[in-house]
């Protein structure tokens, strides 16, 4: 039975119903520091043995500090100058259909033999390695590098993994320290690419911290071996108009553990043909915005199979979230043109406040970034009214609106630098 507390008898005297048991305070006060020394000496004493251990075995730990004084700074090794670097991690996202993979080896090929880049800057010559656990590499992705160009001496595919007479496929997830021997023994690899790039999470590639842990030791072999890697990766579905890295499927660690994010999408132009952009949406190495129309092409190898290839365009400029915002609506069959439309219809009579134009633009579906550029399309004016509480409207300038009217009904859209006002308008007219 638990002993019960009673009333002290005497002043830093404790006693229970035990008469047996009876100490000062001052008694207990010693006991519990003579116990706290002793714990704190036993633990020391362990510390000294595990260190004394963890010496003689060879591994003892510590931190270790280097002044920045003492390291030698250099240059990003850029492969493209703004966006592959050598010895960092791309990303490479889009929806479906747009032919990211096909980017990829358009890029690769230029590698292996020197070619040109989009911006017709030239590709250092060297080695590529690819992984795809998507495509089949001898009806789909040779065809599609021969129709492109590739020096084939130069690619070279990853194929499984051999364990003394037998071979089983290769496991991202698990086999890449494998890679490294091999990737050296190539010699002058300039780019890995990895499609997908969740094959290499062993875990759930949802969560941040298994991400990170199944990435680092990929990043580091790039570093030490200097190759740029390219992991293609899917836009999560529902996600349009959110910052493009947010839209990557799985945990946002992909897109922050990469140095540079590069997006591709789709959409149609006035003539109703698809247009496709390639843009960079993240970099945290140089600039992170701009791109490259590009469109896919029907091409037929010399042996007469049929495939497709990458045919590059024209450079576009802006954010990527911004044109991926206009290439989304366009696609849905609203975009500049539809917000120019609608933007007319509600000026037609009077002008109106800037926050009702945003409010009444994004209740018809349309972005901030597709208002703001069917604006600019248009040659819509903005104004502050009049008085103390003031407030920002838009206007059609008088003289425009014939001539806005027409164009909002013409098929063929004005070009993205081209704006109404910039049309035979005496300025003293508006």
């Amino acid at each position: 039975m638990r002993p019960q507390i009673k009333k002290p008898l005497a002043k830093g005297l404790v006693t229970t119903a035990d008469s047996s048991y009876s100490k000062s305070i001052e008694q207990i006060r010693q006991e519990a520091s003579l116990a706290v020394t002793k714990f704190t000496e036993a633990s020391k004493a362990s510390n000294e043995t595990n260190a004394k251990v963890n010496s003689i075995q060879g591994y003892e730990q510590s931190a270790v500090l280097q002044k920045a004084s003492e390291l030698k700074p250099k240059p990003i090794n850029w492969l493209w100058n703004g966006w592959i670097a050598g010895g960092k991690f791309h990303l490479l996202g889009g929806v479906a259909g747009t032919g990211k993979t096909t980017i990829s080896l358009a890029l690769v090929s230029s590698i292996t033999t020197g070619g040109g880049f989009p911006d017709g800057s030239k590709a250092p010559k060297g080695n590529v390695v690819v992984w795809t656990g998507e495509d089949d590499v001898c009806d789909t992705l040779t065809p599609r590098l021969m129709a492109m160009g590739a020096d084939l001496d130069k690619v070279h595919f990853i194929q499984g993994m051999k364990i003394g007479n037998e071979e089983r496929p290769f496991e991202p997830s698990s086999d890449m320290p494998f890679l490294k021997d091999a990737i050296e023994k190539i010699g002058d690899v300039k780019v890995l690419i990895i499609d997908p790039i969740v094959s290499v999470v062993k875990g759930d590639s949802h969560k941040n911290a298994e991400v990170r842990k199944d990435l680092t030791p990929l990043v580091q072999m790039a570093e030490q071996i200097g190759f740029a890697i390219i992991g293609i990766t899917h836009f999560s579905k529902g996600t349009s108009g959110r910052e493009p890295i947010e839209r990557i499927t799985g945990s946002l660690a992909f897109g922050a553990v990469a140095r540079v994010v590069l997006v591709a999408s789709k959409t149609k132009n006035e003539d109703g043909d698809d247009i496709r952009i390639f843009l960079r949406a993240k970099s945290n190495i140089g600039i992170d915005e701009g791109g490259f129309e590009y469109s896919l092409e029907s091409a037929t190898t010399d042996n007469g199979i049929a495939t497709s290839k990458i045919h590059w365009g024209s450079l576009i400029n802006g954010s990527a979230r911004e044109l991926l915002g206009e290439a989304e609506e366009e696609s849905d069959g609203g975009g500049v043109k539809g917000c120019m439309r609608l933007i007319t219809d509600l000026l037609a009579y009077s002008e109106v406040s800037v926050t009702q134009m945003e409010k009444d633009c994004k209740g018809a579906g349309y972005s901030f970034a597709t208002m703001r550029r069917a604006k600019k399309n248009l040659g819509v004016k903005s104004r502050k009214t009049d008085g103390s509480k003031g407030y920002w409207v838009w206007y059609i300038p008088k003289g425009l609106n014939m001539l806005i009217d027409a164009h909002t009904k013409n098929v063929n859209t004005l070009d993205k630098n081209e704006r109404l006002n910039d049309i035979a308008i005496v300025e003293g007219e508006l």
